[in-house]
């Protein structure tokens, strides 16, 4: 969900690699499927769908030379999205008799106020807004990182221990900075860098059998701590196994998305180019297939696997969509123009 634009690499810090694009498309494919709450994948999906953006975002993210540089950038590439995009979306509740508490709840990142609308799902990016802010100000040295990533950790503990529940983009930092530091720590890593030139040169009977694995971990550890919703801030039974199967889910989208490396798409570059814009109306795509879907006698099985399916098709109904916003609004996409 991040329009961030230095896609880095293993080999290189400065040459575009398909991965960090496939690596998003994948990703914002499992966030729509997890908005389907298919009955047996629903903790599974949700311990690692967002955690992956943030992971990613955390991975893309350089310190600026010039610190006007960094504000113009976050400025055009997420504020101004978010903005546009959170208002068009709320419109109807806008001009209703509680636009200004929507209104206000826009701007200070709340999802919703009661049964206000607010944010809604863009509190994604409310939050990486706060997070990206909060590493430039702090900066990315390594006293900066363990001193953000204990502030997180105690947040989060405590949050959850007073079972506290505010659907507000702002708590949802205390989940979302770990992943973020976690991959801008990995960004400068030659441990992660080899790691990733080795996962290059696995066979694909190697690389299907580390998945199949990796997967597996997810899903028991997941079963264990029950569903996280780290868009509530809340990370289940226990935030260890939530990390653990977040770090799991996160490996296996990005081994298969450094094996599809060298496969080149226009498709998969505008999905993550315009994936803010997907998660704003993704919802509105599939909703009439859902509907359809949930109304047959299927069992569970076959129901959740047609949602996968839907999801899919959703994803890809976008493709066209996004191509026009980069040729006639690209502002609504960070003014990401080239393909």
């Amino acid at each position: 969900m991040s329009n961030q634009s230095d896609n880095a690499t293993p080999q290189s810090q400065t040459t575009r690699k398909n991965w960090v694009d496939w690596i998003r498309a994948l990703a914002m494919l499992f966030v729509i499927y997890g908005h389907c709450f298919p009955e047996h994948l629903t903790s599974f999906v949700y311990s690692f769908n967002v955690a992956v953006f943030f992971f990613i975002s955390g991975y893309l993210m350089k310190l600026a030379t010039k610190d006007d540089h960094f504000w113009k950038k976050l400025f055009i590439t997420l504020t101004v999205p978010y903005l546009i995009l959170a208002t068009v979306k709320a419109l109807p509740h806008i001009f209703s008799a509680h636009g200004g508490t929507t209104a206000l709840a826009i701007l200070t990142g709340f999802h919703s106020i009661g049964d206000i609308a607010g944010c809604n799902k863009l509190w994604f990016v409310y939050t990486l807004i706060l997070v990206k802010i909060i590493v430039h100000l702090f900066g990315q040295s390594g006293k900066s990182r363990c001193i953000l990533l204990l502030l997180s950790i105690v947040g989060a503990i405590v949050y959850n221990i007073l079972h506290i529940d505010i659907a507000w983009s702002v708590t949802n930092m205390f989940l979302a900075m770990p992943f973020f530091l976690f991959g801008g720590v990995c960004r400068t890593s030659d441990i992660f860098n080899k790691i990733c030139n080795i996962i290059t040169r696995l066979s694909n009977y190697q690389t299907v059998m580390i998945v199949v694995v990796l997967v597996l971990i997810t899903y028991v550890i997941s079963f264990y701590n029950d569903t996280a919703y780290l868009y509530r801030a809340l990370y289940g039974h226990n935030i260890l196994l939530f990390a653990l199967s977040a770090v799991a889910g996160i490996s296996f989208l990005l081994i298969v998305s450094l094996r599809l490396d060298k496969v080149k798409s226009k498709a998969v570059i505008l999905i993550a180019n315009g994936n803010i814009v997907i998660l704003t109306f993704h919802q509105e795509i599939n909703h009439a297939l859902l509907k359809i879907i949930y109304k047959q006698e299927w069992g569970s099985i076959l129901t959740d696997f047609s949602t996968f399916v839907v999801s899919i098709l959703t994803l890809l109904a976008f493709v066209p969509i996004i191509l026009v916003l980069k040729r006639y609004c690209p502002i609504l996409i960070g003014m990401r123009r080239a393909a």
